[in-house]
């Protein structure tokens, strides 16, 4: 019989906290043990039963696998060209993806736990090549563009708190005028929507499976626009 998820141990969150406290080498391997029991077994669990609730009411063809390069993101920080040298990310990150054999590269509903806040949400990362120019083609388009644009607009009227990722150009990339109507998403090269929210009481319970999804469904006309114009 398949293990289901029962919730984050209080010790997992605990670890968090600790290690936002203590960004150190030394702190996360004293502590191994509770974030492969408490944090990293759990959210294993997680990522499988959410993914069960997002295809029966959200995205059939949903993707997930509980492993690292897939649904998971390791813990360890990637210090070669940043400045902030710190060695662990204090929080876990795992998404849901559709579209592509390749989860990094796909559409996919975003999910990050920390001690005291999460965050929940839709999106791709970085925007390559022909992937890209489709991207810019369906946001020029009025009628394609609009439909985006509708429904981050409905995202925002229902949850005012949710955020769009900041353009990374200054100017419209070419062959686009600079005065589109769309210009901030035309400047855009990765695009996430995202609300940013206070840990539940269910966090520590089975419950916070359901919650979750419920709180991802509100960005699914996001989710699908991504997934039907660049896959």
């Amino acid at each position: 019989m398949a293990e289901h998820f029962a919730g984050f141990p209080r010790g997992g969150l605990e670890f968090l906290a600790g290690l936002a406290a203590d960004n150190s080498r030394s702190f996360f391997d004293t502590h191994r043990r509770s974030y492969e029991r408490d944090m990293r077994a759990p959210m294993r669990l997680f990522v499988t039963d959410v993914a069960a609730l997002l295809r029966s009411t959200v995205a059939p063809a949903i993707q997930a696998e509980p492993t690292v390069g897939k649904s998971l993101f390791r813990i360890n920080r990637d210090t070669r060209f940043s400045k902030d040298k710190t060695p662990y990310h204090p929080w876990m990150d795992a998404i849901w993806w559709e579209g592509h054999a390749e989860a990094r590269r796909s559409p996919a509903f975003i999910f990050r736990l920390a001690s005291d806040y999460l965050v929940v949400g839709t999106g791709i990362m970085g925007l390559h090549d022909g992937q890209l120019d489709r991207y810019r083609r369906a946001v020029a388009d009025d009628t394609e563009g609009n439909s985006l644009q509708a429904a981050l607009a409905d995202l925002a009227e229902a949850h005012p708190d949710a955020e769009l990722t900041a353009p990374t150009r200054k100017r419209v990339p070419a062959p686009y005028p600079d005065d589109h109507p769309r210009r901030d998403l035309l400047r855009l090269d990765t695009l996430h929507a995202s609300r940013t929210l206070p840990l539940p009481a269910d966090v520590s319970t089975g419950e916070f499976a359901h919650w979750t999804a419920d709180r991802l469904r509100p960005f699914a006309p996001v989710h699908r626009w991504l997934v039907d114009h660049l896959t």
